[in-house]
């Protein structure tokens, strides 16, 4: 299992590939893009709600991580197993993320979803191309303080 130093996740039993995470946050970049090229807000409430299905669930319903297996099989990158806590933890975040975006867009609000949406795009791209998992450093430094009170 993978670690990042000085960083405290929620730690469960559970573990997911890593290279399909990574795999599926680039899945995340494209859609999002899509969903601000189209001005949609309806593609940005399917992305919400598989992120909550992966957030409030195993994730098996997941059309996103059904299909980012699917290519992380096809392209033969492996098993990489790491804590499933962090990513679930950072699914809901980006679950937020994207129901902020549809909201910015259903109001017509479209700087507030453009910068929403270049969030939600940047730490995509932090996970997909260089493994770093932004929702670890949230929980460690606004979450786990709130807890230990």
């Amino acid at each position: 299992m993978e670690t990042y130093p000085h960083v405290i996740c929620p730690v469960s039993s559970d573990s997911i590939n890593e290279n399909a995470a990574r795999v599926n946050a680039f899945f995340t970049v494209a859609i999002v893009g899509l969903a601000l090229y189209q001005n949609n807000y309806f593609i940005s409430l399917i992305l919400g709600f598989d992120f909550s299905l992966r957030t409030f669930s195993s994730g098996q319903y997941s059309s996103l991580r059904f299909f980012a297996k699917q290519l992380t099989s096809l392209l033969r990158l492996g098993l990489k197993p790491i804590n499933a806590s962090p990513k679930r933890f950072a699914a809901g975040v980006a679950m937020v993320f994207s129901f902020f975006i549809a909201s910015f867009q259903i109001f017509d609000l479209s700087l507030y979803a453009n910068i929403t949406a270049g969030l939600l795009i940047f730490f995509a791209l932090l996970e997909g191309g260089l493994g770093f998992c932004m929702g670890c450093y949230i929980y460690t430094y606004f979450v786990l303080p709130f807890k230990s009170k």
